[in-house]
């Protein structure tokens, strides 16, 4: 459900947020065997339930804000492209989702 129109292929170790309250899952990128990476995947295989795709969304969040020790979305809001946790960056929604779900420009 994802569309790139621009290569992401310069970013390393990056997710972004869906909204300005939790981090994506459609679109993230880590180097291979990146340890967060695992943390995730680890997490995803005790979680998966395969009704309820959330399981994976809420996985790839959880995973994010400890490494980041992130424990509310006011904070989400917060964070610069700049900080890292543990070696990955958070990036912000019209970085990865510059349309709305209808096709047009969010308005920032």
């Amino acid at each position: 459900d994802t569309i790139c129109i621009k290569s992401v292929s310069h970013l390393h170790n990056v997710v972004g947020l869906t909204n300005d309250n939790s981090i994506n899952s459609a679109v993230c990128n880590f180097d291979k065997g990146h340890e967060l990476l695992w943390k995730i995947m680890k997490r995803v295989r005790l979680t998966y339930f395969a009704p309820n795709y959330m399981t994976v969304i809420k996985s790839v969040d959880q995973k994010i804000r400890e490494a980041c020790n992130i424990s509310s979305s006011n904070e989400l809001r917060g964070i610069n492209v700049s900080d890292n946790c543990k070696g990955v960056s958070i990036m912000p929604s019209d970085a990865f989702f510059p349309l709305n779900g209808r096709g047009a420009p969010k308005i920032l």
